[in-house]
């Protein structure tokens, strides 16, 4: 009986052994969750991301802004040939009217 107490004894220090091993390990895996998490939601890191966000939008604006203003630039410039072409033509137009009066 004593050899079966003995037994269970050495048994029950190695589950000791394992479950302070466990315990360890589980220590060691919140620590580095709870610092993960920390990374994700330290301020400062938050605050870069937002910087590096507006820095893209902003460029993003830019750009279109840019696209805009080339479309409005080449419109005007249409517009202003049309005004051009028809002051031609109402010039000509009335210098032949003038002409056929004389």
């Amino acid at each position: 009986m004593s050899l079966k107490l003995d037994i269970l004894i050495a048994e029950e220090i190695e589950a000791n052994k394992r479950v302070e091993e466990a315990k360890r390990k589980a220590k060691e895996i919140i620590a580095e969750a709870k610092e993960k998490a920390e990374k994700i939601l330290d301020k400062a890191v938050i605050e870069q991301r937002i910087e590096e966000y507006l820095k893209v939008q902003e460029e993003k604006v830019k750009e279109e802004a840019e696209k805009m203003k080339k479309n409005l630039l080449r419109k005007a410039e249409e517009i202003s040939k049309i005004g051009d072409d028809k002051i031609k033509e109402a010039a000509n137009f009335l210098v032949e009217e003038v002409l056929k009066f004389e």
